[in-house]
């Protein structure tokens, strides 16, 4: 059976079709963002770590903040003798 059919005026019959139109536009516009997200993700590419590579890192970093720590040291006591002798 067919369901019951409200009478619709003209006026917002043409209203519909132009809201079912947007709708469709927007569909549209979604589906090929999504479209275009999905292919720049295809060449996403992520290389493995070398081994040791974080840690060797990291170690770097710790002898680098070392080596700026003895120098800081080192110019505060040339400061330090610089006015013992004053």
């Amino acid at each position: 059976m067919r369901s019951p059919v409200s009478k619709v005026p003209s006026g917002s019959n043409s209203l519909s079709s132009l809201q079912v139109r947007l709708e469709k536009d927007l569909l549209r516009e979604e589906r090929l963002r999504h479209k275009q997200k999905k292919e720049s993700l295809r060449s996403f590419k992520t290389e493995a770590l070398k081994p040791r590579g974080l840690k060797e890192k990291m170690l770097r970093r710790k002898s680098k903040m070392q080596q700026q720590q003895q120098q800081q040291q080192q110019v505060e006591q040339q400061q330090q003798q610089q006015q013992q002798q004053q």
